[in-house]
């Protein structure tokens, strides 16, 4: 079994880090992993509309 909770809720900057790794590296076979790959986007497009991090960056797309 994988231990990979942020494909479920990205919860801070490392989980998305690991995210977008695990992302980079289905890419390649992007057929067999397209439900992977869509879940780990919306995990990671959820907290960057979430995240404090983000809040000025998110702000000024907004405008």
């Amino acid at each position: 079994m994988i231990d990979a909770p942020y494909f479920a809720e990205v919860r801070n900057q490392a989980d998305c880090d690991r995210a977008l790794n695990t992302m980079d590296e289905m890419i390649d076979d992007y057929d067999a992993n397209a439900g992977a790959i869509t879940l780990l986007a919306r995990a990671i497009e959820y907290w960057e509309d979430q995240a404090d991090e983000f809040v000025e960056f998110n702000r000024t797309i907004a405008q």
